[in-house]
């Protein structure tokens, strides 16, 4: 659910919190009204190229369409279709231009600056942190709810209100994923601001306290986070059949300390994902897509392949780069300390730029390098934990998998955080012709 695009909003309205001017150049009511200015423009653009997409994709329909999905429509079901993928498409295009709009939006409004303003008379960090994204937050529930009319209108012989397709939005999309990124971030701020009081109460180290009270946080975000975002993405028990096939696969390999859900999403989310970094509090989602579009077999290596990023260790990997990200942040301002730059804007710029480009390419590279990894020790773990191993290849069924899931034209490409479909496939040949 954490997209490239919601990391880079967290990344760049943090930059703009920490750069903007320090004194407004527009009175409260000015900002107010160019912030909503631009947050319903979006919306209205968005608005307007779902209807034009919608109009112009039904008087266009034909060979344009079949490149689009490899075959040629014959339903008005499947029309429907792909009038919906293109919207999706146009959409990751709005959302591209409100990225490249943000920094005007929230420095040129002067928006950030009266966040900063209010910091400085004694508002809370964190709140005035959360301010500067509620634009982004705004009008993402614009266009979720533009996305949900566009699904009742492709749902052939009527369907559900648009209103039950926002709500799931809301549960598993966008918005889901940018809180996701924005948890940890107000709730550092806001340790920072308790731990600080703490101090002055116990007349200890403001430093002291606040390794302290950061060390207790993030063990609690940790030990939580799986279960709250469980729950706001509608985590149910599975089926019995396919929960005692897990647990069964679970045993074989050695593996424990999880807790595996169903995450409903009306045949949206076909994927699996383990949620969670301590054993006891950590979560397996399946996707419902994911079991009505794999064959059991096929489901298993996809359990395999999650088991095995717990059995590596791939979190750990992970979260390197937001070390190294620190660590790299951490030395430039040591540097501009010693040639007395603290408050000059160039440092702030170097350390947050230098940070969030390390962090952007690590975390892409070590994520792709970990789903690899996990393709082969799944193939690995399959050998003694699945009893059609012996007459059927691990790396063919997953394989197989990958291509049901991944076959579609838009879904080959490497992403942020995942290898494309070729690598994957090439990464698990090697493995069928290792002795």
């Amino acid at each position: 659910m954490v997209s490239l695009r919601n990391f880079v909003l967290i990344l760049l309205t943090l930059s703009c919190y920490e750069l903007s001017f320090e004194t407004p150049v527009l009175d409260l009511g000015q900002t107010v009204l160019a912030v909503m200015a631009m947050v319903l423009g979006f919306a209205v653009m968005t608005k307007t190229i779902a209807f034009r997409t919608f109009v112009g994709r039904q008087q266009s329909w034909g060979d344009a369409d079949k490149e689009i999905t490899g075959v040629q429509p014959t339903s008005g079901g499947q029309s429907l279709a792909l009038l919906s993928y293109a919207f999706s498409q146009q959409r990751l295009r709005i959302e591209r231009w409100w990225c490249a709009a943000l920094p005007l939006t929230l420095v040129g409004t002067s928006w950030c600056a009266w966040a900063k303003s209010f910091e400085r008379l004694g508002s809370p960090q964190s709140l005035c942190l959360l301010t500067c994204y509620l634009p982004t937050l705004l009008l993402w529930l614009f266009v979720e709810q533009i996305h949900a009319q566009v699904d009742e209108m492709c749902q052939p012989n009527g369907g559900q209100p648009w209103i039950k397709h926002w709500r799931l939005r809301i549960r598993l999309g966008e918005i889901a994923g940018l809180l996701t990124c924005l948890l940890p971030v107000l709730m550092l701020s806001s340790m920072s601001e308790l731990s600080d009081l703490v101090a002055w109460s116990l007349g200890i180290s403001s430093s002291l306290a606040r390794a302290l009270g950061g060390g207790l946080l993030l063990c609690t975000l940790f030990l939580v986070f799986p279960s709250l975002l469980t729950t706001w993405s509608g985590g149910q028990p599975l089926p019995e059949q396919v929960q005692q096939r897990i647990e069964s696969i679970a045993k074989r390999t050695g593996t424990s300390g999880f807790q595996a859900v169903l995450i409903p999403s009306q045949g949206r989310w076909a994927g699996a994902a383990i949620v969670g970094w301590f054993p006891g509090f950590r979560r397996l989602w399946i996707g419902d897509a994911l079991m009505e579009q794999l064959t059991s077999r096929q489901l298993d290596m996809v359990v395999l392949h999650e088991l095995a990023h717990i059995r590596r260790l791939h979190f750990i990997w992970r979260a390197l780069p937001v070390i190294w990200a620190m660590g790299t942040g951490a030395i430039i301002w040591l540097a501009g300390y010693q040639l007395d730059l603290v408050q000059h804007w160039s440092l702030k710029l170097a350390c947050g730029l230098s940070a969030s480009l390390i962090l952007l390419i690590g975390l892409s590279s070590m994520a792709r390098r970990c789903e690899l990894d996990a393709d082969r020790v799944a193939c690995d773990l399959a050998r003694k934990s699945v009893d059609w191993s012996a007459s059927q290849s691990p790396a063919e069924v997953l394989g197989s998998a990958l291509g049901q899931l991944l076959g579609e034209s838009a879904s080959q490409v490497s992403t942020w955080l995942h290898p494309s479909l070729n690598a994957r496939l090439a990464n698990l040949s090697v493995w069928r012709c290792s002795p």
